[in-house]
């Protein structure tokens, strides 16, 4: 025996209205305009902040193993396209040294996560 087919129409879960409707509906449209622009501009400059903020990280990050995990996480994130200067920078100069084992990050992990940023990265390195 068949059931009738059913219609159902999506319906958003707590979906809210753009807060640029209420802003309007109080004090004007002319008002709201500068208000969201104003908000945009803040989020711009916040952003550009943190950015400097990572770039300051890398920049100034010694420990190679440390090193390493920053830019894994910033491909984890995927925002490591907002820093690739400075992670080929960074990237070029570990596989320069790469085979000098003066460091102690000998341990699988490090090893593991160095491989696989530089090949990665399109460093020529070898197991």
């Amino acid at each position: 025996r068949l059931l009738p087919p059913i219609d159902c129409a999506p319906v958003p879960h707590n979906r809210r209205p753009p807060l640029s409707l209420f802003i309007e509906s109080i004090i004007g449209s002319s008002v709201a305009n500068m208000v969201q622009g104003l908000g945009c501009n803040i989020s711009i400059l916040k952003t550009e902040e943190l950015k400097q903020k990572v770039r300051s990280k890398l920049n100034d990050t010694i420990d190679e193993s440390e090193l390493l995990k920053s830019i894994d996480s910033l491909h984890r994130l995927d925002v490591a396209y907002h820093f690739s200067q400075e992670m080929e920078t960074k990237l070029s100069s570990i596989y320069h040294k790469f085979g000098r084992f003066d460091t102690d990050d000998h341990d699988l992990h490090s090893v593991a996560l160095r491989f696989r940023l530089l090949r990665q990265h399109g460093f020529c390195v070898s197991p």
